[in-house]
Order: structure tokens, then sequence, then C-alpha cells
């Protein structure tokens, strides 16, 4: 469970899947009797008969994926842009304080080995795919033999996970007064990557 207050929750699916499909490179958790069990990894979002899966692979030498046979529940995280907020960029008062705004998904799931090799290598083709789009290289895993196909998959465990649950959190000065949340925004356009995607974000989510 991710703690949420009423204003920094987010019901805008295409919002929310925006962040999944960007920031995909992903933190997934299974509990187990021996303790968490952590990998970091690509994951895919797609949609098929009206319900929402994630798709990834592991190294077949990572043991996490043994804890999806049963179909065991797992959190994926996944961490949109953060920045902090100085209290500089607000009109003076005494308890002015600095903050971090960020924005981030918790999904919860029950996840499966996928177990067929052609729905396995479909998997990486798509991921494959979908990360080499964004570079515009027009390189694409090249279709394989039943025999290298079978090498190839031999390193790999391909998996999904039928999501159940989506919360989102999108901690974006909702709080502050709109001359202070302009001030913020503006300040965070002078700077480069995860400081100009939140204030993106602060004008649509909040200043919309």
């Amino acid at each position: 469970m991710i703690y949420t207050p009423e204003h920094y929750k987010e019901s805008r699916n295409e919002l929310v899947f925006e962040i999944i499909q960007h920031y995909s490179f992903a933190t997934l958790i299974s509990q187990t009797v021996e303790g968490p069990v952590i990998s970091h990894l690509p994951l895919l979002l797609e949609e098929a008969e009206n319900e929402l899966f994630l798709y990834g692979h592991c190294a077949k030498a990572n043991p996490h994926w043994r804890h999806f046979i049963e179909n065991q529940k797992v959190t994926v995280l996944f961490q949109g842009p953060n920045s902090y907020i100085s209290p500089a960029w607000y009109q003076p008062q005494d308890d002015n304080v600095p903050t971090w705004n960020y924005v981030a998904v918790h999904v919860s799931g029950a996840a499966q080995v996928i177990s067929d090799p052609e729905q396995s290598y479909s998997v990486l083709q798509k991921l494959t795919d979908q990360f080499e789009s964004r570079y515009k290289t027009q390189w694409s895993l090249p279709k394989k033999s039943n025999s290298e196909l079978s090498e190839l998959l031999n390193y790999i465990v391909s998996f999904k996970i039928k999501i159940e649950q989506i919360s989102p959190k999108f901690k974006l000065s909702q709080k502050l007064e709109h001359s202070d949340r302009q001030n913020v925004i503006q300040n965070l356009m002078t700077f480069q990557d995860d400081q100009k995607a939140i204030s993106s974000l602060m004008k649509r989510v909040v200043d919309k």
C-alpha cells in the first residue's frame, strides 16, 4: 500500500498508463518466507480482453522467477520523475520548508511464468520494439528458427502479471497557492531532465 492523501490521487488512466509506459524500468517485489525478493526489470503494459497485464523477462539464473510458478502476488513500483522543491520559490512565510515532488505508480497482481516458446519470444520482440522505437533505430529482433529460438530462450524466463490493483501517487504541489505553484513551475523549467518533466506534469495535472 502506498500512502496517498486524497489531493495526490490521480484518477485519469491515460496519465497513469503514460507513466507506466514511459518509466517502464520497474522494481518488482515478491514476498517470500525468506523475505522480500527484488528485481529491477523493464516491463510492458498491454490490455487483453478488458484486462491489463505487465509482461517481462529475467535471466534464468535469477531465482526470482521461481516464485511465480504458483501465481504468487507481486508488487511492481514504477518511479516517474522527481525533483527537490525549494521554499525560496514561495512567497516568504515563516513556515515554509523544502519538499520533494514526485510521481509513482504501484501495481499489484499475480505473476505467471510463460512457458510457450513462441509467446516468450513475442515478449522479447515487443519489449525490443518498444524501446528501439524511442531511438528510431528501426532495429528489430530477428525471427529465429526453432533451434535458435530454443537456444535464445534457454537463458531467460518470460512472465506476465495480471494487474489487480493500480495505486498512483502524483505529488505535484497541489496544496500550494496558485501563485506559488506557478513560481515552482517556472523555476523548474529552467533546469533539465526530471525538473522539466515535473514542471510539465504540474501544468497538466494541477493547473489543467
